[in-house]
C-alpha cells in the first residue's frame, strides 16, 4: 500500500547516511575524487533514460546512495527523485575500461554468482503478487547488462560472489553482510586473483644476479642510442 501510494517499500533506511559512516568518518573520502584508486560510481536518469556518471566533486554519500537507490525498494515515485539505482541502464559498466585496455592493462571484473536475485530463482513470479513480479522484471533487465559485460571480457576474467543473500535482502545485507560473507568473498577473491594473475598476469622479470637497483645508462658511454635510452628511462 505504501509503494502504490508512491513511497518506499522498505522504511527508514538513509542511503546517505549509511555510506557517510561506512566510507566518510574519522579521515575517510569525502568525495568521489578522494577514491583510490579512481572509481566511476554510475547511477540510472529515469529523466534521460540513460546511464550517468557522478560528478567527481560530488559528496562520496550521496554519489554512493545515488548508485544504490532501488527503485520502489528504496524511492517511491513520489518523491519526485530521477537519480536510481546504476544498475538498472548498466550493470557491471565495463565498457569504458575495455577501451582502455590498450594503455591501462587488463580488465577484470566483479558480480555474483547465479544471476540478480538468484535466491529466488527457484521461485516463480506469481502473477498476484506485485513484489515478487517487480522483483522478476528488474532481474531480467538487469541480468541481461551482466550477461552482456561477461560476454565482453570473457568468463574467465570474472570474479563471481557466491552469497546466500539474496538481491532484495537489503537489511541481511546492510547488517551481517559486512561481516563473515564479507570475509568469506574477499578471502575466495584473494585466491582468484593469485590463480589468474599467474595464467594472465603481467610477466615478473627474473630477479638480477649482481645489481640490487636499476641503474640507468648514461649517454656519455652508452653504445645505444639516444632515442632508446630515453624510452628505457620513460619505461623505468
Amino acid at each position: 500500500w505504501r509503494a502504490a501510494r508512491g513511497g518506499s517499500y522498505f522504511r527508514n533506511i538513509d542511503l546517505e547516511e549509511f555510506f557517510k559512516k561506512l566510507f566518510s568518518e574519522d579521515g575517510g573520502p569525502q568525495y568521489v575524487r578522494d577514491l583510490k584508486p579512481d572509481a566511476l560510481l554510475y547511477f540510472t536518469d529515469l529523466y534521460s533514460l540513460e546511464s550517468r556518471v557522478a560528478p567527481s566533486d560530488e559528496p562520496l554519500p550521496k554519489a554512493l546512495a545515488k548508485s544504490c537507490r532501488f527503485p520502489i525498494a528504496l524511492v517511491g515515485f513520489a518523491s519526485g527523485n530521477t537519480e536510481v539505482d546504476g544498475g538498472l541502464a548498466l550493470n557491471l559498466p565495463v565498457d569504458q575500461l575495455k577501451k582502455e585496455e590498450s594503455t591501462r592493462g587488463s580488465v577484470i571484473a566483479i558480480s555474483f554468482a547465479g544471476g540478480f536475485g538468484a535466491r529466488e530463482k527457484s521461485k516463480k513470479p506469481s502473477k498476484n503478487n506485485l513484489l515478487s513480479y517487480t522483483q522478476q522484471l528488474f532481474s531480467a533487465a538487469v541480468q541481461g547488462g551482466v550477461n552482456r559485460s561477461e560476454a565482453i571480457l570473457g568468463p574467465l576474467n570474472v570474479f563471481k560472489i557466491d552469497t546466500g543473500i539474496g538481491t532484495f535482502d537489503f537489511r541481511i545485507a546492510r547488517d551481517d553482510g559486512f561481516g563473515v560473507h564479507c570475509d568469506l568473498a574477499k578471502e575466495r577473491f584473494d585466491s582468484w586473483l593469485a590463480t589468474w594473475l599467474k595464467r594472465f598476469g603481467p610477466i615478473t622479470p627474473a630477479a638480477p644476479t649482481h645489481a640490487h637497483r636499476l641503474i640507468r645508462p648514461s649517454l656519455s658511454n652508452a653504445p645505444l642510442s639516444a632515442a632508446i635510452i630515453r624510452e628505457i628511462d620513460e619505461r623505468l
